[in-house]
């Protein structure tokens, strides 16, 4: 079969998308992030809907107790392009749809870096999911959105 047409990231286990660091290696500009555990609502969720040439699909991110859980769910990646990586990028994709305007990746980014706490450096909201092929090229990106929950749609 050509296309992996599903895959999932749950929990805040390990998941190697770029260079894996030793426990005394600084990771960013920063320094290593701090674990996330005042997520302000568990259960909140961000999803970045991906329907692009590339890619069709959702990522979708929950708060959990600690960190946040990603699940991904998409199809069109060709095996023969990969191994393919995902990450947080800087900003929203722009209304031209140009994913070299997303930026460079949250600092943080490791599942249980990345927060829902506008507060914490690791921040979510008003940012992208962006998919990279095994050459490091974009290919497909998509801004991720607060999920309306059933109390947002009862009024």
């Amino acid at each position: 079969m050509q296309l992996i047409s599903l895959f999932t990231v749950l929990g805040t286990a390990a998941v190697a998308l770029g260079q894996v660091t030793g426990p005394n290696t600084t990771t960013g500009a920063l320094g290593d992030a701090k674990e996330v555990k005042n997520n302000p609502v568990i259960g909140e969720t961000w999803i970045a809907t991906f329907d692009s040439d590339a890619v069709k699909g959702t990522v979708t991110a929950v708060a959990h107790t600690v960190g946040i859980n990603y699940t991904i769910d998409v199809t069109g990646l060709v095996v023969d392009k990969g191994p393919y990586k995902y990450h947080v990028h800087l900003r929203a994709v722009p209304e031209s749809g140009n994913c070299t305007e997303t930026g460079g990746h949250l600092d943080s980014f490791n599942d249980k870096y990345t927060a829902m706490n506008i507060i914490q450096l690791g921040y979510i909201g008003n940012r992208s999911i962006v998919f990279h092929d095994g050459s490091g090229a974009r290919i497909a990106c998509a801004s991720l959105k607060k999920a309306e929950t059933p109390d947002d749609t009862c009024n």
